[in-house]
């Protein structure tokens, strides 16, 4: 946990396993694996509270209309939590914020009682029959906007990104 005052931030790498000649045990897909060491792509420092949305992935299904959010909400102390996750759907586009965005779905928030160190797993659910569907020739995407609130009080925002879209395998094809 970082404290007030000189921190330090200890960084593990680990290289891929290699043979005895160099040669990489797993499948790496470029060339980089044989000459690169250390962090060769951008890596981030994130802040979290210590309750925390740990997990967010969507479903949507455009046969019924609906979307599914599975959420999973990680408490890393030592004594209880009360928290609320408010869900809302934004749409996204590039260049623009999310942040101030007024919503185009609410999902049912959600009020926990999580016990010390407990990870609780949800799964959210609504008809979305408005829903505009993303196409290759129109790729609309929308934002999963998690706002978590404690006390009263904003502790944390997080999103994910999504299309609604279905896609499907017919024999040896793909469809969309």
């Amino acid at each position: 946990f970082v404290t007030p005052g000189n921190n330090d931030v200890a960084v593990l790498m680990e290289d891929f396993l290699r043979t005895a000649s160099g040669r990489t045990l797993q499948p790496a897909g470029s060339i980089s694996s044989l000459c690169g060491w250390g962090i060769w792509q951008d890596a981030w420092l994130i802040e979290r509270p210590d309750v925390y949305v740990s997990d967010a992935t969507v479903r949507t299904s455009v046969a019924n209309r609906t979307i599914d959010a599975y959420l999973q909400v990680h408490n890393t102390t030592s004594r209880k939590r009360s928290v609320t996750v408010h869900p809302s759907i934004v749409e996204w586009e590039r260049g623009r914020d999310s942040e101030s965005q007024a919503p185009v779905l609410e999902l049912p928030s959600n009020t926990m009682l999580l016990l010390p160190g407990e990870i609780r797993k949800m799964k959210l659910t609504r008809e979305w029959p408005s829903a505009a569907l993303w196409s290759p020739e129109s790729p609309r995407l929308y934002h999963l906007r998690l706002v978590m609130i404690e006390d009263g009080r904003e502790t944390t925002r997080a999103y994910e990104r999504f299309g609604f879209r279905d896609v499907g395998a017919d024999g040896d094809g793909i469809i969309l």
